[in-house]
């Protein structure tokens, strides 16, 4: 493995630690950007509780439409399917916590009957304020005809009973519109309403047909009777729509019963679900924060690890090469080779030092050995230069001794030449011969000194 690709690991992990780290962080900003979309949606499910309830008490006093109210009842079912399911078109991931998503069912579980009560409210609604349009509406025609009965009968000089109880009918038609504009349950009851139709009903029928009970005789006048037909003829469906709207209004005060009783509860339960993804996003950022330390912790032993990697496999490494390599240029080449364990650029290096180690001590090796013989010859040519000066001595003593002996011989020829006439003339032979003798032994003499000289500097400069 190459330190290129030591170094490249290295780094690497460094690179992927950094990334894994911009990764989580990226993540974790999503999800919560993610998480406040969520908690403002639950939180805005608490609101709409209190709508509904509101519009719902809004719609039955004629303060707020159907629309209004069905509008925010599909808003929160739509905002609550999308907390439990999600919905990408508003970025609400599905909720996956267990105990978040058990708080959702349940909170379904109570908006169900909720959001059926709502409905019924905004249905009877409008059943009820038909019924009440057409008592509001009818309300005055039926005093206006009541009030004629009453005058034909006073002029026709009918009985003060009779009078009395066709007058009675103007308050009872005004009486009846007013429990209706009153009708709550509680102030003015059904029992109430109940009993102003049926006493209205009775008395329109007595007057009509007669009622000994309350003294009154079947009606034989027929301008009398054709103005109470007419006033029948206007109270018989009034006194349908009075009781659709009291039957109506007892259903309606159920259901607005039943929403204002439980939209605390639906709101009380929907801020717990708040507090819950308030508590998984206060999670996540915990999540986060531990996240972040783990990838610190992990940074530091990738740094520890890295540090270790580069110190032991290339920073000792070239240490030992400059160690060795220092040695070398010492002139020290006894020192071990480099122990090589890689084949990086490092290891390859340490191979090719130790060669050259190796090539420099077989190189100084065999110049040492041609030292050694070079010495040895040196001392063998010193021995000879000696003994031929020595041997050039001793012949040039020896010259001496006969160049001396020739001389003198030289010199008893002459005696002898001067004594002997006779032989002069193998005197005078005899000394060409001597005196060329003398010449060559001279000239050898000569030579030999030369030689003798010439050994002298030779071994003279071989001892230096």
């Amino acid at each position: 493995m190459s330190i290129k690709l030591k170094l490249g690991m290295v780094l690497g992990s460094f690179v992927v630690l950094f990334i894994a780290i911009v990764g989580a962080t990226f993540v974790t900003v999503n999800l919560q950007k993610s998480d406040g979309a969520v908690i403002n949606m639950a939180g805005r499910q608490r609101m709409l509780t209190q709508k509904m309830s509101k519009e719902s008490m809004a719609l039955i006093q004629g303060k707020a439409s159907s629309e209004e109210v069905l509008k925010t009842v599909t808003l929160f079912d739509k905002s609550l399917n999308a907390l439990i399911s999600g919905d990408d078109s508003q970025g609400i991931p599905a909720t996956k916590d267990a105990s978040t998503l058990a708080q959702l069912k349940k909170i379904k579980g109570m908006w169900k009957d909720f959001k059926d009560n709502v409905e019924s409210i905004v249905k009877l609604n409008v059943d009820i304020e038909k019924s009440r349009k057409h008592i509001l509406v009818n309300d005055i025609p039926l005093l206006k005809e009541s009030d004629k009965a009453v005058k034909l009968m006073d002029k026709a000089g009918f009985a003060a009973n009779a009078v009395n109880i066709a007058g009675r009918q103007r308050m009872l038609s005004q009486k009846m519109a007013k429990e209706v504009v009153s009708f709550d349950g509680e102030r003015v009851r059904a029992a109430d309403i109940y009993s102003t139709v049926d006493l209205f009903d009775r008395s329109l029928k007595g007057l009509i047909s007669g009622d000994p009970s309350v003294g009154l005789a079947p009606m034989k006048n027929n301008a009398v009777l054709m103005q109470l037909n007419r006033v029948e003829n206007i109270w018989k469906p009034f006194k349908v729509e009075m009781r659709r709207y009291v039957e109506k209004s007892k259903q309606l005060f159920g259901h607005t019963n039943y929403v204002i009783s439980n939209d605390i509860k639906l709101l009380k339960e929907m801020n717990k679900g708040v507090g819950m993804y308030e508590k998984l996003s206060a999670k996540k950022d915990a999540n986060l924060k531990l996240i972040e330390f783990v990838l610190l912790g992990f940074a530091v032993v990738f740094v520890g690890v890295g540090w270790f990697v580069v110190v032991r496999y290339v920073v000792n490494p070239i240490n030992r090469v400059v160690v060795l390599a220092g040695k070398m240029s010492d002139g020290d080449l006894s020192a071990d080779d480099l122990e090589v364990k890689s084949h990086d650029e490092v290891g390859t290096l340490s191979a090719a030092l130790n060669t050259m180690k190796r090539n420099l001590n077989d190189i100084l090796g065999q110049l040492r050995n041609s030292s050694d013989h070079v010495a040895s010859a040196t001392t063998e040519l010193s021995a000879t230069a000696s003994q031929i000066v020595a041997g050039a001595d001793m012949q040039s003593n020896q010259t001496n001794q006969v160049a001396t002996a020739m001389e003198e011989m030289s010199a008893t020829v002459i005696e002898v030449a001067k004594n002997s006439q006779g032989a002069s003339e193998a005197s005078d032979d005899t000394q060409q011969i001597a005196v060329q003798g003398g010449d060559v032994v001279k000239r050898a003499v000569d030579g030999m000194m030369t030689v003798a000289d010439t050994v002298r500097q030779s071994a003279t400069t071989v001892e230096a």
